[in-house]
């Protein structure tokens, strides 16, 4: 093929690739290498609005092309470009079912007219369809007063509101780890921790460190593995499909995207999965990353998860996912798919009780739950090793 032409392939795809203007800093960031930073900022735009299904294809064919182009010489730029045309090849498969079902479904009956409220009147309020989320009936999506966009402020207003106990209820749900010979058994939430009570919740989006500390403060618990995620997905109750949109970390896209998988579940209980991405406990969070500036370990974390049957991406264990394991995103980091998913501090091996943080360290035990063998930690590093009481918020 003409250089040229793959060069003008990869230019393409480079300025396709950012979405949106206040999320170009989540990729393009102290894991590349200054050649590649200077590359990809030069070719930063903003986007100005939607796109047709057509072009959404092209942009995102552009990405694969210029990620194969740039795999051996620029490997973070082209690993991003794989990862976001994965989500934006959900999106096509979602933007392509939903014009399906329109055209199919019958035209919309004419609402009926509201009666005219007399002057002076207060209007009722709408009331909120059963298992609706906090998004669906409060304006401005401020029921518990977090800031509109993610940072400091909203992390520590949802470490308190989990202090307070403004969570809806959860049940643990057994996983069956057993492998090798040996018998294994681990407790996993139900669904992803959300803030609210039975009837409207919404599913939260914080930092890596920040769940962990979650964790903690509920009493000691862990954040999931590579391979836990995986069994989870295979013994799920209820099994859905991810939900992908426009990368953002605001406020709003938190409730809207856990309405989404509200609107799908529909009431279904038992163990659910998936509902998002997870920060997960891995040895990847120790090393260097490759032609790449190393970042204080405490300020790395690793995300991984969205299984789905079509998903290109993989887990460890050859799983299908839209997020394989990837140490790409820093602490700050958030978006409307990193959810917080648990494990329960204690395990069943063997028949006896153990726990959790010893099983993930055991030099043979640990294959139950690990694909990684033995954890070098159990918690992320801005986190004390040593399981204790509830954390300060600070």
């Amino acid at each position: 093929m003409n250089p040229l032409l793959l060069g003008g392939a990869f230019v393409a795809a480079v300025v396709s690739y950012v979405m949106l203007k206040d999320e170009k800093k989540d990729c393009f960031d102290a894991d590349m290498s200054p050649e590649e930073l200077a590359m990809a900022k030069s070719l930063l735009r903003p986007e100005t609005g939607g796109e047709q299904l057509d072009k959404l294809i092209k942009r995102t064919r552009h990405m694969r092309v210029a990620a194969k182009i740039a795999k051996t010489k620029y490997p973070k730029l082209s690993a991003c470009l794989n990862e976001r045309a994965a989500e934006l090849e959900a999106v096509i498969r979602k933007t392509a079912g939903d014009v399906k079902k329109k055209k199919a479904a019958p035209p919309p009956k004419a609402a009926p007219k509201k009666p005219a409220v007399q002057k002076g009147a207060v209007p009722s309020p709408t009331p909120a369809a059963p298992g609706a989320t906090m998004g669906d009936t409060t304006p401005g999506l401020g029921t518990f007063g977090l800031p509109a966009k993610h940072g400091p402020a909203r992390e520590d207003k949802i470490l308190a509101l989990v202090a307070e106990g403004r969570l809806r209820p959860f049940k643990w749900k057994a996983v069956d780890c057993s492998r090798e010979g040996i018998k294994c058994t681990v407790w996993v939430l139900d669904d992803a921790l959300a803030l609210g009570d039975a009837e409207k919740f919404v599913r939260f989006n914080v930092q890596h460190d920040t769940a962990d500390k979650i964790g903690v403060a509920l009493g000691g618990h862990y954040l999931p593995t590579t391979r836990i995620m995986d069994l989870a997905w295979q013994q799920a109750d209820v099994v859905l499909r991810p939900h992908p949109r426009p990368i953002t970390s605001t406020t709003e896209g938190m409730y809207r995207h856990s309405l989404s998988v509200e609107r799908e579940r529909k009431g279904r209980t038992g163990l659910v999965r998936p509902v998002g991405k997870a920060w997960v406990t891995s040895n990847l969070i120790q090393r260097k990353p490759p032609k790449a500036p190393s970042r204080p370990l405490k300020d790395r974390a690793v995300n991984f998860g969205w299984h789905s049957a079509k998903a290109s991406g993989k887990s460890p264990a050859g799983l299908p996912v839209i997020q394989s394991m990837s140490t790409w995103h820093s602490v700050p980091h958030v978006d409307y798919s990193q959810v917080v998913y648990l494990v329960n501090k204690t395990a069943e091996v063997n028949g006896k009780k153990m726990p959790l943080a010893e099983l993930l360290q055991h030099p043979e035990l640990s294959k139950a739950v690990s694909d990684e063998g033995p954890l070098w930690r159990t918690r992320h590093p801005r986190v004390p090793e040593t399981p204790g009481g509830p954390l300060a918020l600070a």
